[in-house]
């Protein structure tokens, strides 16, 4: 699961991450952010996850390069899931081809599609956590999509 994108906006680099650095704050345990992303903001790039209320396995981490362009600083954008959620992903679907080979005439499709399951549900709710968190890194930039 992940996502590119290219995003423009006619402020200069400077002003588009101090822009994105207003938006975010570092991440709290025990306390929700006042910002739509936490994470960190540097000279030329990004590390953010959409602020939520408790925990989102499929919430997404954008990484991003901020870029001097013809028309005003350039965003690259990498969307994807956090490192541990693929881990838990690869074990959930291993522990289920584990069962399927070492068990092949107990339920073969019922393990198949237990091992298909984290990979739908992380399909569909990416996409829509994705969706989210890329309109407010626009709004926050004011930015829109390079074509």
């Amino acid at each position: 699961m992940f996502s590119r994108r290219h995003l423009q906006t006619s402020d200069t680099v400077a002003h588009a991450l101090a822009a994105l650095s207003r938006c975010v704050s570092e991440q709290e345990w025990f306390r929700a952010a006042r910002t739509p992303f936490v994470g960190s903001v540097w000279d030329s790039g990004f590390r953010i996850s959409r602020a939520v209320r408790g925990r989102d396995s499929w919430n997404p981490v954008l990484y991003g390069r901020v870029s001097q362009g013809a028309g005003g600083a350039e965003i690259r954008v990498l969307m994807t899931l956090h490192p541990l959620v693929w881990v838990g992903q690869m074990i959930f679907s291993g522990t289920a081809l584990f069962g399927l080979v070492s068990h092949p005439s107990d339920s073969p499709l019922l393990l198949m599609g237990f091992g298909a399951m984290p990979w739908i549900l992380a399909g569909v709710f990416f996409r829509i956590n994705a969706s989210r968190a890329m309109r407010q890194l626009k709004a926050c930039l004011n930015a829109t999509d390079c074509t």
